[in-house]
C-alpha cells in the first residue's frame, strides 16, 4: 500500500515561491542567463507569458516564459551555435545544473537544445535552436494567488511584441 503522504498530489509545490512572485523569477533566471551571452542581438521578435492549470492540484499552476528571436537572428551563426555552446560550458558555474543537451551534430541548421535548472529556485530555462531561436523559462507547479495582479516586469531585452504585458498588464 502507498503511503499517502508521499504521492505527488500531497506533496506541494516544488518551489519556495507562489503565483505572486513566479513572473519575476522567470524573468531572473532568464537574465542570468542573457549575461552569459555576449552581443545580443538589438531585440526579440517577442516575449509571452502562458499559465498553465494542468497542475494535479486545483490550487497550483505552472508558468512559462519564452523570448523570441527575430528570424533574421535566428539564422546566425553566433545564435545558433555559438549561445548554445557559451550555456553548455558556462551555465553551471552561474548557478545552474546543465541537463537535457541535444545536440545532434556540428551542423549549425540542425535542430538542438540545452536545458539548465536554476539551483536556487528551481527554475528550469531551456535554449531551443529549432527553425527560429529562444528562450523558455518555466516553473513547475506553483500555488495559485487569488485575484492575482501581477507587478509586470519591463522586458529584460527590447522586444517588437510583448503579449504577456499586454496580456496579464493593466494600464
Amino acid at each position: 500500500m502507498t503511503d499517502p503522504s508521499t504521492t505527488p498530489e500531497s506533496q506541494g509545490p516544488y518551489h519556495d515561491f507562489d503565483q505572486s512572485e513566479a513572473w519575476q523569477h522567470l524573468e531572473n533566471a532568464l537574465e542570468e542567463t542573457f549575461v552569459l551571452l555576449p552581443d545580443l542581438p538589438e531585440s526579440f521578435e517577442f516575449r509571452s507569458l502562458l499559465i498553465f492549470s494542468d497542475c494535479r492540484n486545483e490550487n497550483h499552476v505552472q508558468y512559462r516564459l519564452d523570448y523570441e528571436f527575430k528570424l533574421e537572428d535566428s539564422q546566425k551563426k553566433k545564435v545558433r551555435r555559438e549561445y548554445f555552446d557559451i550555456l553548455r560550458d558556462k551555465w553551471d558555474a552561474a548557478g545552474f545544473e546543465v541537463h537535457g543537451i541535444e545536440d545532434p551534430s556540428a551542423d549549425p541548421d540542425e535542430k538542438r537544445n540545452i536545458q539548465g535548472l536554476r539551483k536556487d529556485d528551481l527554475v528550469n530555462v531551456w535554449f531551443q535552436v529549432w527553425g527560429k531561436v529562444g528562450f523558455t523559462a518555466q516553473t513547475r507547479c506553483i500555488e495559485k494567488v487569488d485575484d492575482w495582479n501581477p507587478s509586470c516586469p519591463e522586458p529584460l531585452h527590447p522586444v517588437e511584441r510583448d503579449p504577456a504585458y499586454s496580456r496579464y498588464c493593466k494600464d
